[in-house]
């Protein structure tokens, strides 16, 4: 799964600069039941926001889409977690920070996101306006669930491979049986060696000299 930068960023600005022009906002909380959820509802600057909270999975993703009706504009925030205040934080590459007709974005969850998530409808207009939300959370896809499994198999037959060349060595390391030598027996001491006679000359003819 690619690696995707997620900046957050803080509700503060938003909230403070509706209040000061309408002290008197205030928040609508839903809660996404179904999957997959719509809803319609209107929403004018003095609701301060309409929050869908929901809950998603590490590996789901999250599409949803919000659609203004009679000409006006909404803007639409993925935020982290539930019950948002102004000290919460949304995801800026995952939302509409203007006003417009329409918007729709998908969310991939990851393992540090959490599983709590809010979808926050904000309209800079003055009079209400007609919206409808839908939101869609996914599973894991068939191809990842697929990819993690080759994974956890490939990491079974490498430590099996490795168990057996360790197992290899250690039979090829061990001490081999001592070699028995055949039993020595008495050396008999040799035999004395004759001393060499002196060379012998011939007999002398007879009637000669000896």
């Amino acid at each position: 799964m690619l690696l995707r930068t997620r900046a957050l960023a803080g509700l503060c600005l938003i909230a403070l600069g509706i209040l000061v022009a309408v002290p008197s906002a205030a928040a609508t909380t839903y809660t996404v039941g179904a999957n997959p959820y719509t809803a319609t509802n209107a929403i004018s600057v003095t609701d301060l926001w309409d929050s869908y909270e929901l809950t998603a999975a590490a590996g789901s993703h999250v599409t949803y889409s919000v659609t203004a009706s009679g000409g006006g504009c909404v803007m639409a925030l993925f935020a982290k977690g539930h019950s948002v205040t102004a000290a919460s934080s949304y995801y800026v590459l995952y939302s509409q920070e203007s006003c417009v007709s329409s918007y729709s974005n998908t969310f991939p969850v990851a393992s540090s996101d959490g599983t709590d998530f809010s979808v926050l409808v904000i309209t800079t207009s003055l009079t209400a306006v007609d919206y409808t939300l839908t939101v869609n959370v996914q599973g894991p896809a068939v191809l990842d669930l697929a990819l993690v499994g080759a994974l956890v198999i490939l990491a079974a037959v490498v430590i099996a491979g490795v168990a057996v060349l360790l197992l290899r060595r250690r039979k090829a390391a061990k001490v081999p049986p001592p070699v028995y030598a055949p039993p020595a027996y008495p050396s008999q001491p040799m035999p004395p060696v004759p001393p060499a006679e002196p060379p012998q000359q011939p007999p002398s003819p007879p009637g000669s000299w000896p």
